[in-house]
């Protein structure tokens, strides 16, 4: 259910399902959102929103209450960046420049929808799109979440994954392997090499998401 609550705002009502699962799903609405074009008297244009998520008998046990718990998100989803949607309790890292995921995809397109996706949802990302690269900085930048495509240039992503877990750098971040092809004996070295998570394209974007979310959470709550 949605309805104006007064001047910019719009208030988003939801059923059955976590505040988690409500960033997922106002997530989804923000990506179709931003394709949107509107005519204006100096041009076609494009609009985005920050949205703001509490949950109730979570964060708070009445309307009042988490609107004010959704108001403070949506404050920092604005003060972050804008663009996004964030659940109350989130928390920028303390830690100057940290990474929640490092995206490792040598193709255009699918780089450029995981990171868009992945900023919606609050996280902080970086995109790579060069193995050898990805080898030579991941243990530096210390990501919580590496996706990690098999298929790269200069170097595998196997190959990245390899050196990682030679420098001893698994113990600090999480490794989802992504891969176009379904090969069993892949996964399975992928695994015994320290990789978390084999994900074989072509995947559903909310699967993924869902995927690095698990990731993060085990990771350490950020």
């Amino acid at each position: 259910m949605a309805a104006r609550w007064g001047g910019e705002e719009f208030i988003v009502g939801t059923y059955g399902m976590t505040k988690h699962d409500a960033v997922q799903r106002l997530a989804a609405v923000l990506e179709q959102f931003r394709l949107e074009g509107f005519a204006g008297n100096e041009g076609d244009f494009h609009v985005t929103f920050s949205a703001g998520v509490a949950q109730y008998g979570v964060d708070g046990p009445d309307v009042d209450a988490i609107y004010r718990a959704a108001d403070e998100v949506l404050y920092w989803a604005k003060a972050s960046g804008r663009d996004r949607v964030l659940p109350f309790g989130w928390q920028a890292s303390a830690v100057p420049d940290a990474l929640d995921v490092v995206v490792v995809e040598d193709d255009e397109v699918t780089g450029k929808v995981l990171q868009s996706a992945l900023t919606a949802r609050g996280y902080t990302v970086r995109w790579i799109k060069d193995g050898l690269v990805a080898a030579e900085t991941l243990a530096a930048l210390r990501p919580r979440v590496v996706l990690l495509d098999v298929e790269l240039p200069s170097l595998s992503g196997m190959d990245v994954l390899r050196r990682l877990a030679h420098d001893g750098a698994l113990s600090e971040m999480r490794v989802i392997m992504v891969t176009g092809h379904d090969d069993e004996h892949q996964a399975v070295a992928a695994f015994e090499l320290g990789a978390c998570d084999h994900v074989v394209k072509p995947f559903r974007i909310p699967v993924l998401l869902e995927r690095v979310r698990r990731s993060l959470d085990r990771s350490g709550a950020g």
